[in-house]
């Protein structure tokens, strides 16, 4: 290392004296090298044509989804039909012996996972949803993806399986987890019902003859105001008799 001295330098602060040692050549150059890399890089990366990281793999996986597009699941009517073939429930029986007992118990009363018998449901209880959770898993809750250990056919096989638990009786059930399941047209009701609120941000209107204010029907012929009270009339006029016929009923 040419240009070392190894010696004390003359000058002295508080009694602190400098050793002569500079930094190696080679270390030095590496930094003048890396200095002149990064004035070429950020004017080519951050305000150029070339792609940064996150860019680069955001591209890279568009390619690679268009070469290996993820697998469609099916869909509740394409479920209902699976359900129907003969062996369906059986395979989905040995499946569940095999892969789910360890968490749901043997019965499906619930252990580490939660109870399938019930009438609440976290994820959703119709066969649409229940196969999301199976293939995909939740791992924030410790359910497992099985998309890698079990091939559609079964997991769709599991899925029907466990979806036919619900309402059985469990030895040991665990307690209640998620949301109330609601059936059929309840729910297709309160999903349309919230879709048309979302979009429009106004409520759907009243039947015709309804009160807007309680959803009551008006008799026949009868007008009601919106809050289900007869308008007031006018400042300084006197409301109509109410003819002996009506008032009798």
């Amino acid at each position: 290392m040419s240009g070392v001295t190894d010696e004390i330098l003359d000058h002295d602060y508080d009694g602190i004296q400098e050793y002569d040692n500079p930094l190696p050549r080679w270390w030095l150059y590496l930094l003048y090298g890396s200095i002149l890399w990064a004035i070429g890089y950020l004017p080519y990366y951050h305000y150029g044509p070339g792609a940064l990281p996150e860019e680069a793999l955001e591209t890279d996986m568009q390619a690679w989804y268009q070469l290996h597009p993820p697998v469609q699941l099916p869909d509740e009517a394409a479920m209902l039909a699976f359900a129907e073939q003969d062996g369906v429930m059986e395979r989905g029986a040995a499946t569940y012996k095999i892969r789910c007992l360890s968490c749901h118990a043997a019965d499906g009363g619930g252990l580490v996972g939660p109870n399938l018998t019930d009438e609440f449901s976290i994820h959703g209880q119709r066969l649409e949803q229940m196969i999301q959770v199976v293939y995909h898993g939740v791992p924030a809750k410790g359910m497992l993806s099985w998309k890698t250990q079990l091939s559609l056919e079964e997991i769709k096989e599991v899925t029907v399986y466990v979806h036919s638990l619900r309402g059985t009786t469990p030895a040991k059930p665990k307690a209640p987890q998620g949301d109330p399941i609601v059936d059929g047209d309840t729910a297709e009701a309160a999903a349309t019902g919230a879709t048309v609120v979302a979009a429009t941000g106004e409520a759907a209107p009243a039947p015709t003859g309804a009160n807007p204010a309680t959803g009551a029907d008006a008799p026949s012929g009868v007008a009601m105001a919106p809050t289900g009270e007869a308008d007031a009339p006018p400042e300084g006029e006197s409301a109509a008799p109410v003819p002996a016929e009506s008032a009798g009923g």
